[in-house]
């Protein structure tokens, strides 16, 4: 049986992150660097600050030019990184 760490399943599978400027509370520039940092050396990890309200990405108002644009790049970025690194 293989037993995968936190560390190697870091560096062996794809991540990426869209996160709203809102939430950089919780995801601020100082852990965004600590991450960096740690993820250095996997190369299909991105990482993408949108603009847009909680939940965006699913439950944002397409009726409202900046949420879908924010949601259509989301989920455009989202599918060419999973193209790109499976």
């Amino acid at each position: 049986m293989v037993r995968l760490t936190l560390l190697s399943v870091i560096y062996i599978y794809p991540l990426y992150l869209h996160i709203k400027s809102i939430e950089m509370k919780q995801f601020n520039k100082e852990q965004q660097e600590k991450s960096a940092e740690i993820l250095k050396d996997n190369k299909a990890y991105t990482f993408i600050e949108y603009d847009g309200g909680h939940g965006f990405a699913i439950r944002g108002d397409p009726s409202d030019p900046k949420q879908r644009k924010s949601a259509d790049d989301c989920f455009e970025n989202s599918v060419n990184h999973l193209k790109k690194h499976l």
